[in-house]
C-alpha cells in the first residue's frame, strides 16, 4: 500500500472569519480554492493559545 502525499498549509495570523466562505466581501480567491479543492478543517484543538507554541506542535507532531 502506498502512503498519500500530504500537504499542509497553514496561515498566520489568521481568523476563521478573515476567509470568503466565512465573509463574503472578502476576496481570498487563492485560500478559497484551496479550500475547495483539498480538504477544510473546521475544527482544530491546539495544545496552547498563542501563535508560536501551537504552530510548533503542529510542525513536530508534539
Amino acid at each position: 500500500m502506498t502512503r498519500p502525499n500530504i500537504v499542509l498549509i497553514t496561515t498566520d495570523q489568521q481568523h476563521v472569519n478573515a476567509l470568503r466562505v466565512k465573509d463574503l466581501q472578502l476576496k481570498t480567491p487563492n485560500l478559497d480554492r484551496l479550500s475547495q479543492q483539498g480538504k477544510c478543517f473546521e475544527r482544530a484543538y491546539l495544545p496552547a493559545p498563542v501563535c508560536t507554541p501551537s504552530r510548533a506542535s503542529v510542525i513536530t507532531g508534539q
